[in-house]
């Protein structure tokens, strides 16, 4: 009795370096014959969010920053929140 597909084990640290070094989801999923859906799970699965840029954060990082802005900004909306994570890159 077959149960699919063998899981892919990748690590994320290996993730995080690709997408620091400026390579595209589909490009990642590519090189590692698999497709961006199940690329976008593992990132799911190991808590990763993939920004627009290529900016790779964990949800602590995420978190942390927000509430960074709202120290300074305390009325600071969602639009100004967005801002201030892409001008960082």
């Amino acid at each position: 009795m077959s149960q699919g597909r063998p899981k892919i084990n990748i690590d994320p640290q290996e993730l995080l370096q690709h997408f620091r070094a400026g390579k595209s989801q589909s490009h990642i999923a590519d090189e590692y014959g698999i497709t961006r859906k199940t690329l976008r799970r593992i990132l799911v699965e190991n808590n990763i969010t993939a920004f627009k840029y290529q900016n790779i954060l964990t949800q602590e990082q995420i978190d942390m920053e927000t509430a960074n802005v709202k120290l300074l900004m305390p009325f600071a909306g969602e639009r100004l929140i967005i801002g201030h994570f892409r001008s960082l890159g």
